[in-house]
């Protein structure tokens, strides 16, 4: 049995669509200090813009978010459920939109890898 198996098979998240998601999070972090900037917006690399329409474009979107509620999710990441975390992977991806450099600063204080943790706990086999 799958640790948050009811909730992982409810939303179609696999292992692998996890292992993605922590791939393509490395990718974007190797690739901080490949962002720059032009005309006082940050152009960012492809592993980046990938990274972030992925957690749009993916079972790890939740449409039904509310951007309101994510800073108190963040505060209680280790009670999160998986819709907390599509949540606020979507409020994530969706976020550059309103604050112009958010994406560059999310990777720089890696305020995702517990966000990912609290994914991987919800989903991995139970020993």
């Amino acid at each position: 049995m799958i640790h948050g198996q009811e909730t992982s098979l409810k939303y179609n998240i696999s292992i692998s669509d996890l292992n993605k998601l922590e791939t393509l999070y490395q990718n974007a972090k190797n690739d901080i200090e490949n962002i720059y900037q032009r005309d006082h917006y940050p152009v960012y690399p492809e592993s980046i813009e990938n990274f972030f329409h992925y957690l749009t474009m993916s079972v790890w979107c939740n449409d039904n978010y509310q951007p309101n509620q994510i800073t108190n999710l963040m505060k209680s990441i280790q009670e999160a459920s998986l819709m907390d975390i599509r949540s606020i992977l979507t409020a994530a991806g969706r976020a550059e939109r309103f604050s112009i450099g958010y994406w560059q600063g999310i990777l720089k204080n890696d305020e995702l890898s517990v966000v990912i943790e609290r994914a991987r706990e919800l989903i991995k086999p139970v020993s």
